[in-house]
């Protein structure tokens, strides 16, 4: 089971504190205006009913890689919690974006900071299958368990299966997260009840 969630704030935006457990990758699925506070609302395909609002230097980022607002849907990103954020005097956390899809090698830019801050060297890093699995990736023996499960129940080609049920190609186990192991190994289950 995927426990990812499980920290997740009850909020109608994406918090730094539900990236406590780590970071995350998600696809944008669409831009809306927000307040005057977070003007920006960027509706995530994987976190259905609450946006990710981000800071203006975040924002920049986005732009200084991608370009024109409307270039970004679709677009894939890596979001962290980066603990070093301050509100006013404290830190208190706050998002940042650690890799992105769309660029073939990493980009280093100086942006402002926040409210008078000095200038900053952000980073973007091409989101690669290795990149998203900066999620935990299942260890040897988890595909060894999944692989004599599915030979139980009839699946001749687990790596196929698992590649089918991810709808992406695998290079080999140590590709797939914890994460899309929970959803294969449901998968598996279904076939068992065929």
């Amino acid at each position: 089971m995927d426990w990812s969630t499980a920290f997740d704030a009850k909020s109608d935006q994406l918090n730094a504190i539900d990236l406590i457990t780590g970071p995350r990758t998600f696809t944008i699925e669409s831009i809306s205006k927000g307040n005057s506070d977070q003007p920006m609302n960027i509706h995530l395909v994987d976190l259905p009913g609450r946006a990710y609002r981000p800071s203006l230097t975040m924002r920049r980022f986005m732009a200084k890689v991608w370009g024109r607002v409307d270039n970004w849907i679709g677009k894939q990103l890596t979001l962290y919690r980066n603990p070093e954020i301050r509100f006013g005097k404290d830190k208190v956390g706050g998002i940042e974006i650690s890799h992105v899809s769309g660029i073939e090698k990493p980009m280093t830019f100086l942006l402002p900071g926040a409210r008078g801050a000095r200038f900053k060297n952000y980073k973007a890093e091409p989101l690669t299958v290795t990149a998203v699995s900066a999620e935990p990736t299942i260890t040897q023996e988890q595909w060894g368990v999944f692989e004599q499960a599915a030979n139980n129940v009839g699946v001749q080609a687990p790596a196929q299966f698992a590649a089918q049920v991810l709808a992406r190609p695998l290079n080999g186990p140590h590709e797939i997260t914890l994460h899309e192991y929970a959803v294969i190994t449901e998968k598996l289950g279904e076939n068992t009840n065929v």
